[in-house]
C-alpha cells in the first residue's frame, strides 16, 4: 500500500477514535435523553472543516435532534441535488419525519412506518427517532464505487460519533444490501440470520422484505439490526407479513422506555 494511502488510512482512524471517545464521554455525563444542539453545531462545524462543504444544499448530517434513543433507522445518503432539496430547521427541533415527511415517497412511507411501529395516531410520536446517514453528501442519482467510497470514508467518524452519542439498540435498514457495507465501513460486523427472512414480490424477482442480523462493532458493542423493504415500495404484503415481526422487535428495543405500543 503506497504510504500517503497508508497516512490517510491512519488519519482516518484516529480522528474515529477521538469522535467516539467524545461522544461516549458526552453520554456517560447525562443519561437524559435531551438533544444535544451544541454537539450538533460541533459536529457539522468539524464535518465542514473535513469535506471543504460550507452550504446545507451539498450535504446533510441530520434528519432531527440528536439524541439518545433505542431505535434509529439508517439511510443511504441525502436526497436530492444541490440545486433541488428541502431541509427542515433541525436545530429549531424539527425532523425530516415529522415536519419534512411530505418531500418524498421514501420519507413519507417511512415516518408512516416509524408512527405505527411506535404506536401513535399522529407523526408527531416519530420526533424522538434517530435517523443516519452512511454518507453527507446529496446525489440526485446513483453513485460510483469509488466516489461512494471516498464519501463514506469522509463521514465515518462523524457517524461513529453520533451513533455512540445515540446508543440506539436496534436498527433498521432502507434496504437490507445496505446493513453489511455500512457495518463493514464503520469496522464492525452484520451476521445474517437466515431463518429469520421473509421474502416478497418485487416485479420480476422476489425481494427480501424483513430480514434481522446481529452486529457487532469492537467500540459501540453489540447492536440488532433488520434490513427492511426499501420504504419507496413498502406495500400490503410488507404489512401483513413482514409488520407483524418488526413490531415484536422493536418492542423490544423499546421495552421499559415508555416508548411503543405492547403486544
Amino acid at each position: 500500500m503506497p504510504r500517503r494511502e497508508r497516512m490517510t488510512l491512519f488519519a482516518i482512524a484516529i480522528t474515529s477514535w477521538l469522535c467516539l471517545k467524545n461522544g461516549l464521554e458526552n453520554v456517560r455525563q447525562s443519561e437524559v435523553a435531551v438533544a444535544d444542539y451544541e454537539r450538533m453545531r460541533d459536529i457539522e462545524r468539524r464535518y465542514q472543516a473535513a469535506s471543504g462543504l460550507k452550504e446545507r444544499r451539498y450535504y446533510s448530517l441530520f434528519y432531527g435532534p440528536l439524541a439518545p434513543f433505542p431505535l434509529a433507522m439508517i439511510n443511504e445518503n441525502p436526497g436530492g441535488s444541490p440545486d433541488d432539496f428541502k431541509i427542515v430547521d433541525v436545530y429549531a427541533g424539527s425532523h425530516e419525519y415529522v415536519e419534512g415527511r411530505f418531500s418524498g415517497p421514501t420519507t413519507l412511507n417511512a415516518s408512516t412506518l416509524l408512527m405505527r411501529l411506535l404506536g401513535g395516531d399522529s407523526h408527531e410520536i416519530v420526533r424522538p427517532v434517530q435517523v443516519f446517514n452512511q454518507h453527507f453528501r446529496r446525489s440526485p442519482g446513483r453513485l460510483g464505487a469509488r466516489e461512494r467510497r471516498r464519501h463514506v470514508d469522509e463521514a465515518r467518524p462523524f457517524v461513529l460519533e453520533c451513533l455512540a452519542f445515540a446508543r440506539p439498540k436496534l436498527l433498521l435498514f432502507g434496504g437490507a444490501n445496505g446493513v453489511q457495507p455500512f457495518m463493514t465501513a464503520l469496522g464492525g460486523t452484520a451476521v445474517a440470520d437466515d431463518a429469520t427472512t421473509v421474502m416478497g414480490p418485487n416485479g420480476t424477482s422476489p425481494a427480501v422484505y424483513y430480514r434481522e442480523y446481529r452486529l457487532h462493532h469492537p467500540l459501540l458493542g453489540p447492536m440488532s439490526g433488520i434490513g427492511l423493504y426499501h420504504p419507496s415500495k413498502l406495500n400490503g404484503h410488507f404489512y401483513a407479513h413482514a409488520f407483524p415481526r418488526l413490531l415484536r422487535r422493536v418492542n423490544e428495543a423499546l421495552a421499559g422506555t415508555g416508548q411503543g405500543p405492547r403486544l
